[in-house]
């Protein structure tokens, strides 16, 4: 019985260390704002966060969500490949927006082992001068 109960406990502890792990995504931001400089009001600008996929499974973005309406994201429909790079596109729009600067949250969710990460979209409203 102790001979059985040893070669099980060798057996299992074998199997375990052969055991590959399972692939994984991994995010990873080329930056952590996307700048669109100083904008004039009522107006729609659009930047790129470019990603890259860092891991060894396909990089699917589920969601990504904006702060607020003002700002517009677009992820990638096809999933990212191991190595491969993808944008997600984001669009401000400065109307109705009081001049000065602005700093804008985006939150990326998907399935990477760090699948909850964030950016920022910068930039200035330029105050509009009358005549």
């Amino acid at each position: 019985m102790k001979r059985v109960l040893l070669f099980l406990t060798l057996l299992l502890m074998v199997t375990g260390v052969m055991v590959a792990s399972e692939p994984v995504a991994h995010l990873e931001l080329e930056g952590r704002s996307v700048e669109v400089g100083v904008i004039p009001t009522d107006t729609i600008v659009e930047g790129v966060m470019r990603i890259r996929n860092t891991g060894d499974a396909p990089l699917v973005i589920t969601r990504i969500f904006a702060e607020c309406g003002c700002t517009t994201p677009s992820s990638p429909k096809d999933p990212i490949l191991p190595g491969e790079w993808g944008e997600i596109k984001v669009r401000f729009n400065s109307k109705g927006r009081p001049p000065g600067e602005f700093r804008k949250v985006l939150r990326i969710r998907s399935n990477a082992d760090n699948s909850r990460e964030l950016f920022y979209i910068r930039g200035t409203v330029r105050r509009q001068y009358r005549k």
